[in-house]
């Protein structure tokens, strides 16, 4: 019995030695960090999902909270920029400067590299929500997106990641795009660029300065990037709408700044081109807008043009002071002002789902108007990359999502955040509540900002796109650089499996 016991255990032993080495060899081939993270999204839910409820039900936010802030002393990096890179030398050899020339710079790149990660189209659950199969192959604008922090924790504790990052990647390719990006590809082709972002744990850091400096790196790069794309993909003629997430929203916020300034006439004509921009994920302080961008309305109904949309989505009984992201950057922290204008220096916060901006009406819309929310939980994802790239390997194929869930959460403005109850359980995953498991601490549905509202901001796009076109039919100029893609589809019993 002894003997027996033993052989079982060798051999599960080596199954396991086999099974992470193929992990690594997975990871080696696509270069990206994955193959862990897909393993965590397929059992996560299965045994895991006690937990999960008693985090969401029982676990008190303030406790939640502490915990987490207590882990972050040790994550934060702490120290003077310059004392991580001493010369311009050991900065560049740490971090190389991206060439926005080289596809490799690039997540999304249009019609280049179609089909990416931002390509997908959903299914719904109602034939009445059902989206339209059109991507950005033919579509007459450009979307120019901004991803979020990617990298929060790094052994080096350095205040910069480089674009090489395995970890980053996939979550910017496999995670991003297709969950956020992805919503604008019906009217719009998607250009995304990879950028040196700041760590994501440097948000909770006291060092202003270095923290400041590693924002502009990283802005750096964005404006680089901006600029070539411009110059190279029919930037120069074609309507832009300008999108972001969190850190990518400050950097949005910077480039609204330096390149939509109506004081310059080339200012003036990006502006005109502007269709709309999608900057949730941060706060945009009332009074920073008043004074930096004054150029550019706050949107106060669904279809119009030319202006800004945000929001930061919070439950109702928050706890955010915990765990609160505030703008990196200095220029667009909350302004110096006397106590009693600071209580009332609200951020910007338009419904996701009424598209009503809180200063007209802070109504509250019930989640029975949500029709589509995105499940960042995605079994066959996962196990489509534990699978390995097939002969017949196809990006939309890997990448295509569950069916939204409808119902999920309402949407109410209420002091410049947007208020939500606890989000509904989740069936297809036994249970397990994926709406909130990638939540922040102290009731932050920071990760969920676009998620959510999946269905109703894309809706909302071909809306806006609607009304630009309609305003600006004489002055229109479509300028088609893209290049024939496609061809009939050949699905292995790999593909059909992973489908299923």
């Amino acid at each position: 019995m002894d003997k027996r016991k033993n052989k079982i255990v060798a051999i599960l032993i080596l199954s396991l030695a086999i099974f992470i080495y193929y992990l690594r060899y997975l990871d080696e081939v696509n270069n990206l960090n994955g193959s862990y993270i897909c393993v965590l999204t397929i059992f996560l839910p299965v045994f895991t999902w006690p937990i999960f409820l008693f985090r969401q039900y029982l676990l008190p936010y303030k406790v939640e909270g502490i915990l987490v802030s207590s882990v972050l002393y040790f994550l934060t990096p702490e120290g003077l920029y310059d004392e991580q890179y001493h010369n311009n030398h050991e900065l560049l050899e740490r971090l190389p400067e991206p060439d926005y020339e080289k596809s490799e710079s690039w997540g999304a790149k249009g019609v280049y590299n179609f089909p990416h990660g931002a390509s997908i189209v959903p299914h719904t659950l109602n034939e009445d929500t059902k989206f339209n199969e059109n991507n950005e192959k033919n579509a007459k604008a450009d979307c120019f997106y901004l991803h979020p922090t990617t990298v929060y924790v790094d052994s080096t504790m350095h205040y910069n990641v480089p674009i090489d990052d395995r970890n980053g990647r996939y979550i910017f390719l496999d995670g991003m795009l297709p969950t956020q990006a992805s919503i604008f590809n019906s009217v719009s082709r998607i250009y995304a660029p990879y950028y040196r972002e700041m760590l994501g744990t440097a948000y909770f850091t006291e060092n202003n300065s270095s923290r400041n400096m590693a924002m502009n790196l990283a802005y750096y790069d964005v404006k680089r990037a901006f600029k070539h794309y411009l110059k190279n993909f029919g930037g120069n003629k074609r309507p832009i709408i300008l999108a972001s997430h969190s850190q990518g929203t400050e950097h949005a916020m910077r480039l609204l700044k330096d390149f939509f300034n109506p004081a310059t006439t080339s200012g003036r004509t990006l502006l005109n081109r502007l269709v709309v921009a999608y900057l949730p994920g941060m706060q945009i302080y009332k009074s920073v807008w008043k004074k930096h961008f004054p150029f550019v309305d706050i949107c106060k109904s669904p279809s119009q043009t030319h202006c800004i949309v945000s929001w930061n989505t919070l439950a109702y009984n928050d706890q955010r002071y915990l765990f609160q992201l505030e703008p990196a950057t200095s220029m667009l922290r909350q302004l110096s002002s006397p106590e009693d204008d600071k209580e009332n220096d609200f951020p910007i916060c338009t419904n996701p789902l009424s598209w009503i901006s809180e200063e007209e009406e802070g109504q509250c819309v019930s989640r029975e108007v949500n029709k589509g929310s995105y499940y960042l939980l995605q079994f066959r994802q996962g196990l489509s990359y534990l699978i390995g790239k097939r002969p017949t390997y196809d990006r939309l194929t890997h990448l295509h999502p569950l069916p939204l869930g409808a119902n999920v959460v309402g949407a109410c403005c209420i002091n410049g955040y947007n208020r939500i109850y606890q989000p509904s359980m989740s069936w297809p995953y036994f249970l397990f509540n994926a709406w909130s498991a990638f939540s922040f601490p102290g009731g932050n549905f920071h990760s969920y900002d676009y998620a959510f509202y999946y269905h109703s901001i894309r809706n909302n796009v071909e809306l806006r796109w609607q009304t630009y076109e309609k305003e600006n039919k004489a002055s229109l100029h479509y300028v088609d650089e893209g290049v024939e893609t496609g061809g009939s589809e050949t699905i292995s019993w790999y593909d059909m499996f992973v489908r299923l």
